[in-house]
């Protein structure tokens, strides 16, 4: 679009979701010019010199229609983000969410709320959309704790009927202009637009100006200072409890005093303050629209005149991301993933499930009425193969005669039971893949009553509890429940399932640990899994997690508990992931450091056990001689 030509903008891929073409992009557009619109186009942007990256995590439906993405799409949209910004330095980060969905709670998905805890302590600021819904309800991520959520008013300051409020909203939210907001559209065309989607960019763009404000001071920049200075400078109702004062959330933007709110806070008073980037206003002017022969989305106007299935988004409808301006490649090649979750399976399609059924049922596995939703069933199934004879002979092993019904399930890694990453094996290591997977599937089931005679043949189940996948991105597909989740390639070399309890002997005998220093490990190993409930995108989660599923990492930890005692009475305090200041060039190193006190005595000094973990390949690596113990204070 012309108004974008010159933005300093790029565009990232690692959610696997391809650019849409039709109202994802048009939405995406619209809020992107509305924040980086050069000044010498049609559309003036609020802060056009900053630089932006752009994430798609929609896609296009039918009928024109957006299909909308779950809370850990943008989970994982957030990290990359934040990620690709932390790559280059840089200074004063905040993340547009145009969008987002009905929540009766305010609660967000613990993924999501977990990106957007790492994000408040990094200094990161969230502002999202609080809604289209025209009620005292909640949005996610707009209604979470630490994100600045944005309603829409009309030019005259007035709240619009659509614009959500509630009372979180008025602890953690303002109103910004919402109607009739000019911006560009696919085609070389502008268009008027109304809605939270677009309240929001405008709120952006006017916080990434206050962020430049310090900057061109020469100062530090504070996320805080300027959340604090959009919140307490708005134009609110003080204590006033009446319903019309709470759709006025904290208040109305008012620039000019949070400019001076910054100028205080961050000690840049006096006569050598640089105003010279003032906030644009040309898409806030209500100028009439131009001509355009797109309609209004549903994410654009009041749900009063949406169809009755609208009104409720049954996930995070548009916009966090489109795609204006220039689309950069990946310039690190696909995106890698080393994850932590449990194994699933799913359908795809109603059809492929009525198979599944039909076929699970039709084989005579003695197992009763069998379930095709019963991982139980399932494994029984894919471990069968008829014989010559025809009848079906139960296997003690991942072989399989219908390989085509292995590679017809769609295989998935979950957290939390949520669904992040489908796995596709690809490649001359694929067979042995699918065989990994149905193994692992095996694995999982508990482990059995070995007095239970009710099923024939080998009893299965180990009651794993964790598998790992390596691998990279390679585009999405549609899950049978409607969602859409990136696919991974997986890299054999990664791939690994356990139980603490198994990993727990193992290690005890390579260290030859007492009791005391196994009830020891257990906790470790408890908390240290809770700290990997992530979605393994980015270099430290990676490092991490990769770090965890290694038992030599662990068992380096406790390896000297038979002779010096360094660990004896100690608990897991925090681990830190930071970047390696020594490593070869070319290769991505970051340390882990995991800090230990003693629960008895808080005066005691902490004890710290450090790793270097190599991610510069799919699967990460401990390096050699990186272990280092120390004391802390």
């Amino acid at each position: 679009h012309p108004t974008l030509q010159g933005a300093n903008l790029s565009q990232l891929d690692g959610t696997g979701i391809p650019v849409s073409a039709g109202p994802s992009l048009e939405h995406g557009t619209h809020v992107t010019s509305v924040i980086f619109g050069q000044h010498a186009g049609p559309v003036k942007g609020i802060a056009p010199r900053c630089c932006g990256v752009i994430i798609p995590v929609f896609t296009d439906g039918p009928d024109h229609s957006v299909i909308p993405c779950s809370q850990v799409d943008l989970a994982r949209a957030i990290t990359l983000a934040i990620d690709y910004a932390r790559k280059r330095s840089c200074k004063g980060l905040i993340v547009n969410i145009s969008g987002g969905q009905f929540s009766s709670s305010g609660e967000a998905h613990p993924l999501l709320a977990d990106v957007i805890r790492d994000c408040n302590q990094q200094k990161v600021l969230i502002i999202a959309a609080a809604g289209n819904q025209g009620c005292d309800c909640l949005h996610v991520p707009g209604a979470v704790e630490n994100v600045l959520a944005v309603g829409a008013m009309n030019q005259a300051g007035e709240p619009k009927d659509f614009s959500n409020w509630g009372e979180r909203y008025r602890r953690q939210g303002v109103l910004a202009p919402g109607e009739r907001i000019k911006g560009a559209s696919p085609g070389h065309i502008t268009s008027i637009r109304t809605g939270t989607s677009f309240a929001t960019p405008i709120v952006s763009g006017v916080a990434a100006l206050l962020m430049s404000l310090q900057s061109l001071n020469g100062k530090p920049i504070s996320a805080a200072i300027v959340k604090d200075a959009l919140l307490k400078t708005a134009d609110g109702c003080d204590d006033d409890e009446s319903t019309e004062c709470q759709k006025l959330l904290a208040g109305r933007l008012k620039i000019p005093k949070a400019t001076l709110f910054v100028l205080e806070r961050t000690g840049i008073m006096g006569d050598n303050v640089d105003l010279s980037v003032q906030p644009s206003e040309s898409v806030m002017n209500g100028e009439a629209p131009q001509p355009s022969t797109r309609l209004n989305r549903p994410f654009d106007i009041p749900p009063a005149v949406l169809p009755a299935e609208c009104a409720v988004a049954p996930a995070v409808l548009p916009s966090d991301c489109g795609c204006g301006g220039g689309a950069k490649p990946n310039a690190n090649g696909p995106q890698k993933v080393f994850a932590i979750g449990k194994l699933s399976y799913d359908f795809g399609t109603r059809s492929r499930r009525e198979y599944f059924r039909n076929a699970v049922r039709s084989a005579p596995l003695n197992i009763g009425v069998p379930n095709v939703d019963s991982a139980e069933d399932m494994y029984r199934y894919l471990t069968h193969r008829p014989s010559v004879a025809g009848d079906y002979t139960i296997l003690n092993g991942p072989v399989f005669g219908a390989r085509t019904d292995v590679t017809s399930l769609i295989w998935i890694l979950e957290i939390d039971e949520t669904p992040v990453y489908a796995i596709a094996p690809r490649g001359p290591f694929s067979e042995d893949i699918y065989d990994i997977l149905v193994s692992f599937l095996g694995d999982q089931l508990p482990e059995p009553d070995p007095n239970d005679s009710r099923v024939e043949g080998p009893k299965v189940g180990k009651g794993a509890e964790r598998m790992s996948l390596a691998g990279t991105i390679a585009g999405s597909t549609r899950l049978f429940t409607g969602e859409t989740v990136p696919v991974v390639v997986p890299d054999h070399r990664g791939m690994a399932n356990w139980t603490t309890a198994i990993l727990l002997n193992t290690i005890s005998r390579m260290v030859g640990a007492g009791e005391n220093a196994q009830a020891a490990m257990r906790i470790f190993l408890d908390r240290i899994f809770e700290q990997t409930r992530n979605l393994g995108l980015t270099p430290q989660d990676r490092a991490l997690n990769y770090a965890v599923t290694d038992s030599l990492f662990v068992q380096g930890i406790f390896a000297n508990e038979a002779e010096d005692k360094p660990f004896s009475g100690l608990e897991l305090d925090t681990i830190t992931v930071t970047k390696s200041p020594i490593c070869r060039p070319d290769y991505d190193c970051w340390d882990i450091s995991i800090i230990f006190f003693n629960p008895n005595n808080l005066m005691q000094s902490r004890r710290a056990v450090r790793y270097t973990i190599d991610v510069s390949d799919v699967v990460p690596i401990i390096v050699a001689g990186s272990k280092r113990s120390f004391t802390l204070r």
